[in-house]
């Protein structure tokens, strides 16, 4: 006759919890530090360079007027777009003007008025 498999402890060995629970930690810890060294090291490289590309690219600037002489064609359709008038100072367009110095009444709260 067969013998019987013996019975399968569940009950699980608290030392290696313990070390599995340590290890789990400590990996954790080191991969941690590994990616924080690694992303400070790529932060710091490319700043730099855009920072440098941002001043060269300043210093560089020539207006719209030097790209039209080069390229009518594409300026022409650009003055006509929407994005010529994308970025420009909020204070020197007609709404500002007609808004300067206007108080508005706050049409939910009585009494109060925006300007």
């Amino acid at each position: 006759m067969a013998t019987p498999d013996p019975p399968i402890d569940r009950r699980s060995d608290p030392a290696r919890v313990r070390r599995a629970v340590l290890v789990f930690v400590f990996g954790s810890l080191v991969i941690t530090a590994i990616l924080s060294v690694v992303r400070s090291r790529s932060r710091r490289s490319p700043g730099a360079e855009r920072s440098a590309l941002d001043r060269a690219t300043q210093a560089s600037y020539i207006g719209s007027q030097g790209c039209a002489d080069c390229h009518p064609g594409e300026s022409a359709s650009h003055d006509r777009s929407g994005h010529a008038r994308t970025l420009r100072p909020a204070a020197l367009t007609k709404l500002a003007s007609r808004l300067n110095g206007a108080t508005f009444a706050d049409p939910e709260y009585r009494g109060v008025g925006w300007s």
